[in-house]
């Protein structure tokens, strides 16, 4: 059982997750290449077959080449209240984000996360349009994970275990003026060409 206190990685099973995510991108974008290939091809039949395998064997690893280095400099822990997610190779960059501050956890469970008993976990916080981080866990490092985010949202308002604070009031009201309107109205991507 793992309580997240020291940097870690992803489950293993993040990197074959990783390797096809990236396998599809690439194939992706070589799609056009492999396509003039076969059409602007003049060869015989078997050489053309040696091209295709040596562009698949490009592909295969270059795929395996980024989901290592994605899988492998990524790292996420627990410090306190706040959930540290660290990336990079030549340029580490750190995500810190307070749990109680995290809005919505959104779970990703398709055919090969099932296969692999994953779970591809979104955060979204309050100061954020979208999402700061994703996590690709198995389902013992969620359920941990789901457990110290709960706590984190406690830890919020309790800052003594003797003293409670009251949870924050949240003021619904809202002022809107015709200026208002009128700007968020010419801020459309239709009317943009009017303004």
């Amino acid at each position: 059982m793992t309580d997240f206190s020291t940097p870690q990685r992803m489950s293993p099973g993040a990197f074959v997750i990783m390797f096809l995510k990236s396998f599809k991108d690439i194939v992706g974008a070589a799609f056009v290449a492999l396509v003039y290939m076969l059409y602007n091809s003049h060869d015989s039949g078997g050489r053309l077959f040696w091209k295709f395998a040596l562009a698949a064997g490009i592909i295969l690893t270059y795929s395996l080449a980024v989901a290592f280095t994605r899988y492998y400099f990524r790292k996420f822990h627990i410090e306190g209240d706040k959930l540290i997610y660290t990336r990079g190779l030549a340029e580490k960059q750190t995500t810190s984000i307070p749990l109680s501050r995290i809005h919505t956890l959104r779970t990703k469970r398709g055919l090969v996360y099932r296969l692999l008993s994953m779970r591809g976990v979104a955060f979204d916080t309050l100061a954020s349009d979208k999402q700061e981080v994703e996590l690709i866990l198995d389902e013992r490092d969620w359920q941990m994970l789901l457990e110290r985010v709960s706590k984190g949202e406690n830890f919020a308002h309790i800052t003594d275990d003797s003293v409670a604070l009251p949870p924050p009031v949240k003021d619904d009201t809202r002022s809107i003026s015709n200026l208002n309107i009128l700007k968020g109205a010419l801020c459309q991507n239709h009317l943009k060409g009017f303004a």
